[in-house]
């Protein structure tokens, strides 16, 4: 079941004081992000490209709009989305160099440090539905009610793990969330509202007041999280 999901979509995140729009930062950035367009929240909360953005935040978006870079306080997010890449380890991790490119090139400009670090990617399963049901009633320890069975996939879980990190040792939050949407598409020319299973992983270091990532640090995270995400997607799915 594994190889039955395909990548939707991919967040990396570094945790670290906002940086503040401006023009020189945005002609660096460019550097590595060239022809990306910056959009800027001034006085309220604005919506832009789908996201809720606060009074500060800013971003810069590529021309067809499949990657952003979201400056926001305390946080920097780079979000793929559209990918619809099929599920392999290697195509993670082509994802999330980068993910690390651009990160590096932020703390080479700021001179600053990551306090946390995340890697989220979204997956949409794409196999037999049957097999997921079944794969769901395995999981639920109560999964029958009036002799029916779970007939959906929607919950989530949280495991802590010490995992090393540039030589020093981490705990990391490894979050799953299964769950189901329903988005219209077109079949024969018609409207069509259908079920798919989706499953969003947040891989992310806790919150701890003596964590401190610098370069090396951030780029070995992100080089190892292709791995964290295939062993956690292995762990459900062994095949």
């Amino acid at each position: 079941m594994k190889m039955d999901f395909i990548i939707d979509g991919l967040r990396g995140s570094v945790f670290m004081p906002q940086i503040a729009f401006n023009w020189n930062f945005v002609s660096v950035m460019q550097e590595v992000l060239p022809n990306y367009i910056p959009s800027i929240v001034s006085d309220t909360p604005q919506v832009i490209k789908g996201m809720l953005l606060s009074p500060g935040d800013w971003m810069l978006a590529s021309p067809n709009d499949d990657v952003r870079v979201v400056f926001q306080a305390q946080k920097i997010d780079y979000i793929i989305v559209n990918t619809k890449m099929a599920y392999t380890q290697e195509n993670v991790h082509t994802l999330t160099k980068e993910c690390n490119r651009v990160f590096e090139k932020i703390m080479v400009e700021t001179k600053m440090k990551a306090s946390r670090l995340a890697i989220a990617p979204t997956l949409r399963y794409v196999g037999d539905v049957i097999l997921f049901k079944n794969f769901t009633n395995i999981i639920y320890a109560k999964n029958t009610f009036k002799k029916s069975t779970v007939d959906n996939c929607d919950f989530s879980q949280v495991f802590r793990v010490d995992e090393e990190i540039s030589n020093r040792h981490f705990v990391i939050n490894y979050l799953s969330k299964f769950y189901v949407t329903t988005p219209v598409v077109v079949a024969n020319g018609i409207n069509t509202i259908q079920e798919v299973n989706m499953l969003d992983f947040d891989i992310n270091t806790v919150v701890n007041p003596t964590y401190s990532f610098d370069i090396n640090a951030v780029n070995d995270f992100f080089e190892k999280s292709a791995g964290f995400c295939s062993e956690f997607l292995s762990w459900y799915f062994e095949e």
